[in-house]
């Protein structure tokens, strides 16, 4: 697989350009997820979308278009988990609505070897997701300013951290797993 970008450069774009790991909210067990395994698995997406378009352009059907709605559908939940599943499930929900349809359209064009379909399918794709890695990732940097962890000392005197008096669902888990 090449570098260039052709049918996710703003996915792409997204990732490379976040720092290399971003927390892991709402999973106990996951405190920090590499983003190596984003970028891996949207570089499979844009390989997948390639081939698709590569087998639209030829006027047949074969397994790369069959495959590629899985593809996205995985790219999607890789992001959901990078995003965090709190956000994901809130505040990311019109994101994610978003890409459940574009998901729906592109298979929908590929069934129908629909390659004008596809493209635009793609495209609305590409920049809604990238839309919601950059409104989780800047939701968390907002939420992390205007929430501060503040340090007290306890009984014995030893240094713990305390969340601020307004804790996410997140936080409480992690705070439980932590302490």
């Amino acid at each position: 697989m090449d570098d260039t970008a052709t049918f996710l450069p703003f996915t792409l774009a997204t990732i490379s350009a976040e720092p290399r790991h971003w927390p892991g909210r709402g999973s106990p067990n996951l405190e920090f997820l590499d983003l190596e395994l984003l970028n891996d698995v949207a570089r499979r997406a844009e390989w997948g979308a390639r081939n698709s378009w590569r087998e639209l352009l030829g006027g047949c059907s074969g397994p790369a278009g069959q495959q590629f709605p899985a593809r996205l559908r995985l790219l999607s939940g890789t992001a959901a988990v990078c995003a965090g599943p709190d956000w994901w499930g809130e505040r990311g929900r019109p994101h994610r609505d978003w890409l459940t349809r574009y998901e729906s359209w592109i298979a929908d064009a590929l069934a129908e070897g629909d390659g004008a379909g596809f493209a635009q399918a793609l495209a609305g794709y590409d920049a809604s997701l990238a839309g919601a890695l950059l409104c989780s990732a800047h939701d968390r940097a907002t939420h992390n300013q205007a929430h501060p962890v503040r340090t007290d000392t306890d009984r014995v005197g030893a240094q713990r951290r305390t969340p601020s008096r307004r804790m996410t669902g997140w936080a409480r888990q992690t705070r439980a797993v932590t302490h």
